[in-house]
């Protein structure tokens, strides 16, 4: 399963070179957006996972701009994007976290992704 996976970033990716928009796979949907925090700052390191049902795709992390690209096979379903801010250092009681959806159609989606809930540890 990882092999077919890395098959189809690749796919993907290939070809995606300073700021061309070659097409994408049509077994493929990439995702890309921003990571923010409710006042509109930007989440750098934050972990976003692509989850369909109960299992997770992938994951990756934020730049220090909060921009992240995440590619998962297109499915036709939904695809849930939870992002996480990655925890403080020293002692902490929770983290913030977001959810979007977007449909699992081949192509490319952007959409942000806002840290709007606050998950106890």
């Amino acid at each position: 399963m990882k092999l077919l996976y890395c098959a189809l970033v690749a796919l993907a990716l290939s070809g995606t070179g300073c700021g061309s928009q070659s097409p994408v796979s049509p077994r493929v949907l990439q995702i890309s957006g921003t990571v923010r925090h409710q006042d509109g700052t930007a989440v750098a390191d934050a972990k976003v996972a692509a989850i369909i049902g109960e299992n997770t795709l992938s994951s990756t992390l934020s730049d220090p701009a909060g921009r992240f690209v995440i590619v998962v096979p297109a499915n036709q379903g939904r695809v849930t994007l939870r992002a996480s801010e990655p925890p403080p250092s020293g002692i902490y009681v929770g983290t913030a976290s977001g959810i979007v959806r977007v449909a699992g159609r081949p192509g490319r989606i952007t959409i942000d992704i806002m840290l709007d809930h606050f998950d106890p540890i």
